[in-house]
């Protein structure tokens, strides 16, 4: 933390920062700094060393980071840092239901799979489609 403090202070003096501004950048960093250790403390309590979280595992961690981030930031902050993040999370939690489904058949789960991951941008849909594949036809 005292490096990034020192990087925060070199950025405050380049910037020519009120001070005003400088103590309002601390204040977002000590609180983003809090925020994280209580994230990762809370999943090393929730899925243990070594052990894959399961769809359960997965959004008792989501509501703990909607948990932190109301207690470390306001509305206009958590737009701002997190909307990505949780649009993120809510469609991998899609996507871990369609797969933890055993109603669904490999072929079925690979069609709604792939239909859920066509409306993401082609960059996403690059990166997710082959290890969906992948694990739908592991896992059955």
């Amino acid at each position: 933390k005292l490096e990034q403090i020192k990087h925060l202070a070199a950025l405050h003096r380049k910037m020519k920062l009120s001070q005003g501004d400088y103590k309002s950048i601390m204040s977002l960093f000590n609180r983003y700094h809090e925020y994280k250790l209580n994230i990762l403390s809370d999943k090393k309590s929730i899925t243990p060393n070594n052990v894959l979280p399961d769809i359960e595992d997965n959004y008792q961690i989501i509501e703990r980071l909607k948990h932190y981030q109301t207690r470390y930031f306001s509305n206009e902050e958590i737009s701002a840092f997190f909307a990505d993040e949780m649009h993120y999370h809510k469609q991998a939690l899609s996507r871990m239901a369609i797969t933890s489904d055993d109603t669904l058949s490999k072929s079925q789960a690979l069609d709604v799979l792939e239909a859920a991951i066509r409306t993401q941008d082609i960059a996403q849909q690059e990166a997710f489609l082959p290890s969906i594949k992948a694990h739908v036809c592991f896992k059955h």
